[in-house]
């Protein structure tokens, strides 16, 4: 179990995802610890994908792991049984089923308060993410805005996010 959670922290630690800070304290932060990821991708809406020590490691939702033949994934009875309401994640290493992992989204009261702003000047958000977990329903679930007011951007759009996004000194 130690080498899945060294895995999953490596993994999210290089796609940046937001479970990154989950793993990093599992591992009290220290990123000696992590494995160097081979071939890394990110599937859209499913997940992420990477190689370490030539093991194929996946994380993502229950598509993901469908899309790839992994073996050992419960049932959509026990996932639902099993997940409780909440998101499920699936890490496979080396074709098999590692862990599933429950994942709660809350929002947080400061973000709320924005993004309930911003809903009201009809401004929409626009969201970068890895995680399987994070859509436009999702974050309109969470945080009470019309989900047409929110886009969660392929990984095509990636590059081209950051070069828009990055900090400037001048524009």
């Amino acid at each position: 179990l130690d080498e899945a959670f060294l895995d999953a922290a490596s993994l999210t630690h290089y796609g940046g995802s937001l479970m990154q800070q989950l793993f990093a304290d599992l591992i009290q932060g220290r990123e000696e610890l992590l494995y160097p990821i081979e071939n890394y991708s990110y599937e859209d809406g499913m997940g992420l994908c990477g190689w370490i020590k030539n093991r194929r490691i996946l994380l993502g939702n229950r598509e993901l792991m469908e899309s790839h033949n992994i073996e050992g994934i419960p049932t959509k009875s026990k996932e639902t049984e099993y997940a409780q309401g909440h998101e499920p994640i699936y890490l496979s290493i080396s074709g098999n089923l590692a862990a599933m992992f429950v994942v709660d989204v809350i929002a947080g009261r400061g973000v709320r308060k924005w993004t309930e702003r911003l809903a009201r000047k009809r401004v929409c958000i626009i969201v970068k993410s890895v995680d399987s977990f994070i859509t436009a329903e999702k974050i309109s679930a969470v945080y009470g805005i019309p989900k047409n007011m929110v886009k969660v951007i392929p990984k095509k759009l990636h590059e081209d996010f950051d070069a828009e996004t990055k900090k400037a000194v001048r524009l």
